[in-house]
């Protein structure tokens, strides 16, 4: 009798172990999905954030002028860029030909010089006027710089090396008119004549236009 008793006590301590056993591993099973679903979701949120934040929520006007304007373009017509700032309903606008690029927030790159010379006939370059005086291209704007190496073809160029830098000069209009400029400012020029080589001039310019 005695051992029967002690033979069902001990298969219930052992069933009770196996029960307590098996609820332990199913709650630290629920606990690690908790705890991983709880590691995905914080992960997914640092991503939505990191995303959120490297996308530009506004525009960006570049002047040619080299400074920039945050903003929200509304419009752009064939004079002026109409935009509201970052906290303001109010219209505002700039003139097309002061802005060079439109950086929207979608990525997307608007030249607007590209378009602004595209829409016009050739520039003559007999209308552009060189100059090494700076007070000559005060109040315009900046389109560019210009870079001419112009190398001897003629005797004259040889021996008379101010030909050959005025022939640099009509080079140096022609690229000019092509970026639709009104002056080209000279900013340096070098003459040079390596041994057994004809005489080369660099010219290095920038060309403005009127506003």
């Amino acid at each position: 009798m005695q051992q029967r008793l002690l033979f069902a006590l001990t298969l219930a301590f052992v069933i009770l172990g196996n029960i307590f056993s098996f609820a332990a591993s199913a709650f630290e099973g629920d606990a690690n999905r908790t705890n991983r679903w709880i590691a995905a979701s914080a992960y997914s949120e640092m991503l939505t954030n990191k995303s959120a934040a490297q996308s530009p929520t506004s525009d960006k006007l570049l002047l040619m002028s080299g400074k920039d304007i945050v903003c929200e373009v509304k419009r752009v017509s064939e004079k002026f860029v109409f935009y509201t700032k970052p906290g303001s309903k109010d219209m505002e606008w700039i003139d097309r030909r002061l802005v060079k690029t439109i950086h929207y927030q979608n990525g997307v790159v608007e030249d607007l010089t590209k378009k602004e010379i595209e829409g016009k006939a050739p520039k003559d370059w007999n209308e552009v006027v060189l100059t090494k005086n700076a007070d000559d291209i005060a109040d315009m704007v900046k389109v560019g710089e210009i870079e001419v190496k112009h190398e001897a073809t003629t005797r004259q160029h040889y021996f008379k090396p101010y030909t050959l830098e005025s022939s640099a000069e009509i080079l140096v209009r022609r690229q000019a008119a092509k970026k639709d400029a009104d002056i080209a400012l000279v900013i340096k020029v070098e003459h040079h004549r390596p041994y057994g080589d004809p005489p080369v001039v660099t010219i290095v310019a920038e060309a403005y236009k009127k506003q």
